[in-house]
Formats: structure tokens, sequence, C-alpha cells
């Protein structure tokens, strides 16, 4: 075979293993872990069978999660909630209008990738924040004026406008079709692990972690904005899109020009290269998908306890240290500066062509 072609096999190779295997287990994350220690907190959703009421909702867990009676008991034991049957809004129904439903409920479970992805919760916090900063900023105000002053500006306030703006990754015309996104009212209570389930209700676990190896190591959700380890994760998010933007298409561009021009027989940069591009792209699938990457890989070093990270962020660490391990120990890297022996024989070459081009010029003397 041809020895470029092999150098192009195996790259693409890595790299699509890597991806994929990132790409899983980001999916397999979002839908068997949940997480309630988070603003937007993120329940893993299950359903009961259509047409089948048979079993309890242990049997249910058994089944979605492959785990043992005795684990659902202990792991997930107070941590099941009915889910309530959606409530129905208008694009221009408003959300914290006193008529009509909406203005009692404090929370939605909002299905905003469809009923077969895991929901988030949404709090309307937004009442309770706003009368906070109005009475910082007018404390001469009453409490009745405060409260007054706030149901009016929050009355103007519509779903076709708060959705977007408390859900990562739905953009205004995403909203449209309106029934890709059942809300369910939030306020939900835990039911027992022995209840008879309903055929086709849905059931929420709102905490569910894996202990791999005891506290040192757990497979836990978390949803990162920023790049690796939380990296620009404060940044304003119109403003970090733009930048990872940015950075993987360099990446892309850099990347495929290395690769492009590497000799067969960096084998070691090769590999490293799949694995940097691999995790780059998987991450900003993620964050094209939701506006953040989804972590799971959990570490607590008993001194450290290591920032929640991901396949892809294995794949970009594994790179560069491959990277720096060839330039250090390889003495015929390509990441590596000219040979001495390269040097001595530009040199020496440049000393050649200079005596050359002395003897051949006229002297002054002959010239005259």
């Amino acid at each position: 075979m041809n020895p470029y072609a092999k150098k192009y096999i195996i790259f693409g190779t890595l790299f699509v293993l890597w991806l994929v295997a990132d790409l899983w287990s980001k999916d397999w994350a979002d839908n068997y872990l949940a997480e309630s220690e988070m603003r937007n907190p993120h329940p893993t959703s299950v359903q009961a069978p259509e047409g089948d009421a048979s079993g309890t909702v242990r049997d249910l867990l058994v089944a979605y999660y492959g785990m043992e009676p005795n684990e659902v008991d202990e792991r997930l034991k107070g941590q099941v909630l009915a889910l309530n049957e959606p409530a129905s809004f208008a694009l221009d129904g408003k959300v914290f209008g006193a008529s009509g439903n909406h203005g009692k409920y404090h929370a939605y479970y909002a299905y905003w990738r469809g009923e077969d992805a895991p929901p988030v919760l949404l709090y309307k916090y937004e009442r309770n924040l706003l009368e906070d900063w109005t009475k910082i900023g007018s404390p001469k105000s009453s409490p009745l004026q405060i409260k007054e002053a706030v149901r009016t500006h929050l009355d103007s306030v519509t779903f076709s406008n708060w959705l977007p703006s408390r859900i990562r990754g739905l953009g205004d015309g995403d909203i449209a079709d309106v029934k890709l996104y059942p809300l369910h009212p939030g306020h939900l209570s835990a039911v027992s692990l022995d209840t008879k389930v309903e055929a086709g209700k849905r059931y929420l676990v709102k905490q569910r972690y894996i202990d791999v190896h005891g506290d040192s190591f757990k497979f836990r959700y978390r949803e990162n904005p920023g790049a690796a380890f939380g990296f620009m994760r404060d940044i304003e998010p119109d403003t970090r899109s733009l930048i990872f933007l940015i950075l993987t298409l360099v990446a892309l561009c850099v990347i495929g020009v290395i690769v492009f021009k590497l000799p067969p027989e960096a084998r070691l940069v090769n590999v490293a290269m799949a694995g940097i591009l691999a995790g780059a792209i998987g991450n900003f699938i993620n964050r094209i998908q939701f506006e953040y990457v989804i972590d799971f890989i959990d570490m607590d070093l008993g001194f450290y306890h290591w920032p929640t990270y991901n396949i892809a962020d294995i794949g970009i660490s594994c790179g560069v240290i491959l990277l720096l391990l060839d330039m250090t120990f390889n003495k015929d890297s390509v990441l590596a500066g000219p040979k001495e022996e390269s040097k001595k024989k530009d040199v020496e070459m440049m000393s050649k062509g200079a005596s050359i081009e002395a003897q051949a010029s006229p002297s002054s003397e002959e010239a005259s």
C-alpha cells in the first residue's frame, strides 16, 4: 500500500472512532445520568409502555437502566417524580399573567428537544429577581409600588420571547412548532418505587450518578458552556460561541495542512492530530446543539477535585501529550527544528558557495 494512503487511512480511522466514542458517550450521559444540583436541573425521563400498566415503578427503572432491584432501592429511592399532564399554551400567551393557569405555575419541565430526550426544568424566578434589583435601585419605593412595577413589566412577557431566553440552544425560530415543546407544570411529588405504573405515563429521575470507584471516580452529569475543564465558561454566550467557531475552523485548517504535509513515518504526530481534531469537532457539535458541552467524568484526587471532563477532552489532552513526547524524545521529529547535521551542511555549502564566488570574480587590480 502507498505509504501516504496508509497515513490517511490511519488518521481517518482514528478520527472517526474517537469522534463516535465521544458523541455516543455524551448521548449516553444525557439519557442515563440525572443531576439536580444545577441551576437548570437535568432529570432523566422514563416512560411506561403504551397499553401496558403491569409492574411497578421499580420494575420500570430496572428495565430502563439495567440495574438490579436492590440497587434501584439504594440509589433511586425518593428520586422518582410522576410527571404532570402538559399545560397548553400559545406563543402569544402570557407567562406571568394573573389570568389563566400559567400565573400560578412556578416552574415547567420543558421537552424542548422532543419527548424522547430529557427535559429541562425552568424556574420562573424573574419576579423575585426583579423585585430584589428594584429594591436596590429604588430604595425609597414602597413594597407595594415595587410589586406593581414588576407585575406591569412581566405582564408583557410571552412564551415566544421567554422560552428562547431561558433555554440554551433554543433559537427564536425553533419555537414556531409548539407541539415539539410541551410544558409540564414543574412542582412534582416523589412517588414510591412500589407504585403501580400507569400505561404511557412519564416518570422523571431527578438524581442519578454512577460510582465507578467510590468517591474518587464517578460518572456524573455536568453542562459546561466553556472550553475544556471550564475555560471561558463565564464569557457572554454569543461572544463565546463566535470564539469557539473561529477556533474550531482555525484548528481544522491547521491540522488539515499539517496532516497533508506529514511524512508517512511521522506516525505519532498523525495519531495525535486525529485525537485533537476529533475532540475539537466533538465539543463543537455539542455547542451547536445546546450551547454547552456535556461532561460526565468526575474525578476526586483527594487533594484536588479535577474539573469534570469528557472523551473529547481526553482526545485533545492525549494528542497534545503525544506531540510533546514526539518533540522531546524523537530525534527525527518533524516538529523539531533543523538537525545539527543539516545546519552544519548548510553552513559548509554556504562557505563553499562564497569561496567559489570569490574565485570567479576578478580582483580590483585585474579589473583595472
